[in-house]
């Protein structure tokens, strides 16, 4: 019968822990030191399944969570991401709104004061007008056409 051992990503999947959890157990003493084999970048532990039985027993189980779990978790953390992208979007497009408005504002305001700058030169060219009048100009009337 053939001891089938685990290493350490592997148990820390099967238990729903991490593998830098395990290591803190073993440097802890709270199993026995697993045995370690040369893999292909160094030294690697491996456990038999009772090491991972025992790992199982001191795994809190509030902290243990299935895949189903984890997708939900994944899936909420997607539907907020998905959420503030949009806040964001609508930010966006309510602020080239707004900029749109103002540059429309900003147009009409240099329309009317353009206007009123053509209204002003009219005006002054009025006033030059009369008072380029003479008295006979007056007294004919002419005054009354400009």
């Amino acid at each position: 019968m053939t001891d089938t051992r685990y290493t350490l990503r592997e148990a820390a999947a099967e238990i729903g822990s991490s593998a830098s959890w395990i290591r803190a157990r073993i440097r802890a003493g709270q199993i026995a030191k697993p045995q370690q084999v040369q893999g292909p970048h160094g030294k690697e532990y491996r456990l038999s399944a009772g090491e991972v039985e025992a790992l199982r027993n001191l795994y809190p189980a509030k902290s243990r969570r299935s895949a189903d779990t984890r997708i939900a978790r994944y899936m909420e953390h997607e539907a907020e991401q998905q959420d503030r992208l949009q806040r964001a979007l609508l930010a966006i497009a309510a602020a080239e709104a707004r900029g749109q408005a103002e540059r429309e504002r900003a147009e009409r305001a240099e329309a009317a004061l353009a206007a009123e700058q053509e209204r002003a030169r009219m005006e002054q060219k009025r006033i030059e007008a009369l008072k380029s009048l003479t008295v006979f100009d007056y007294l004919r009337g002419k005054h009354k056409t400009l």
